[in-house]
Parts: C-alpha cells; structure tokens; sequence
C-alpha cells in the first residue's frame, strides 16, 4: 500500500485558508466585473429594465384612446420580433392620411 502523508494541524489550516482565501477572491472579482458591466450597460443603453425619461404608460398619454387599438398596436409593432413589449412606450396615438 501507498504511505500516508502526515501534515501537522497548522499547515492544514494555511491550505484550508488559501483555498478559502482564492475562491473568496474570486468571488470578489466576478461581483465587480458584474458592476463594470452593468455600469456599461446604462451608459449605453443596453440595459433593458431602465425606462427613458419622460415616459408614461400607454393608457395614460394618449388620453381617450381603446385600450384595444393600443394593444393592436404594440402586438404588430412587436410582431417583427426585434422589440420586446415591455420596451415600447406608447406616447400618442394619431391618425396620418
């Protein structure tokens, strides 16, 4: 059979502690490339939960509109796929001849 390493409780610890210690510290990096990257995605737009300035919900902007020509609406301008509804923000609704 194999012969069994003997280490003494000290250096048990140091191993244990340096393991603790790297995978804390890398804990620590990925929680502040997470916060690079979210600060990223603010400045450029990328960040889909932030509403733009100014915006109002759908029913309350146009005023007397049916609710039905605005869910129409938001249903054929995400129908392409490229826009999520929970992005669209509907201002105005008007009529163009």
């Amino acid at each position: 059979m194999g012969s069994l390493i003997k280490i003494s409780p000290w250096e048990a610890l140091l191993i244990s502690g340096l393991g603790l210690s790297v995978v804390f510290l890398a804990l620590a990096m990925l929680a502040l490339v997470i916060i690079i990257f979210s600060i990223f995605a603010k400045k450029t737009g990328l960040d889909e939960t932030a509403a733009p300035a100014g915006a109002t919900t759908g029913a309350s902007a146009g005023g007397e509109e049916d609710l039905g020509v605005v869910a129409a609406i938001i249903a054929a301008v995400t129908e392409d796929g490229y826009r999520r509804k929970e992005n669209l923000v509907v201002t105005s609704i008007r009529e163009i001849r």
